[in-house]
C-alpha cells in the first residue's frame, strides 16, 4: 500500500500564475510512483478569477482539491485551514508549499525520503536569494 502525501498550498490572487505553476508541480509529483499524493489548493479570499483557474485545474487534474476561505484572513490562516482539510483526510504526511514554485518540487522526495527515515518534521530552506531583489 502506498503511503499518503497531502500538499496544501495558500493561494491570493493569483489568476495569472496559478495553471502555469500548478501544472508542473502536478506532472512533477506524477513521477512520485511511490506515493498516493494530492493537492489542496486553500483560496484566502481572492479578489481575481484564482478561484475559476483553480476550478479548471481541478477539471484537468483529478488530485487536486479547492478549499475557499470567505474572505481575505492572511496566509497563516489558510495554511491553518489547509492543514485542518488535509489532516481530515488522513494523510500519512503534510508538505506546504507556495503556488509559485518558488518551494522547488524537486526537493519533495528528498523530504519524504528524510520522513521515511522517522525525522517527524521536514523543513527546507533557501541558501540563497537569487535572483530575488534585496531590501536596501
Amino acid at each position: 500500500m502506498k503511503n499518503k502525501l497531502s500538499i496544501v498550498i495558500p493561494i491570493f490572487n493569483e489568476a495569472e500564475g496559478i495553471y502555469p505553476h500548478i501544472s508542473k508541480l502536478v506532472q512533477y509529483i506524477d513521477e512520485i510512483s511511490d506515493w498516493k499524493i494530492d493537492i489542496l489548493l486553500v483560496d484566502d479570499g481572492s479578489k481575481d478569477t484564482t478561484v475559476i483557474e483553480a476550478k479548471r485545474l481541478i477539471k484537468t487534474y483529478d488530485q487536486i482539491e479547492l478549499l475557499c476561505l470567505t474572505r481575505n484572513f492572511g496566509k497563516e490562516a489558510a495554511m491553518f485551514a489547509g492543514l485542518q482539510q488535509a489532516v481530515s483526510n488522513t494523510p500519512d504526511a503534510v508538505i506546504v508549499m507556495d503556488s509559485d514554485l518558488q518551494h522547488p518540487p524537486s526537493l519533495i522526495p528528498k523530504m519524504l525520503n528524510l520522513w521515511k527515515q522517522g525525522i517527524d518534521v521536514v523543513e527546507a530552506y533557501k541558501t540563497t536569494r537569487g535572483d530575488e531583489g534585496k531590501l536596501s
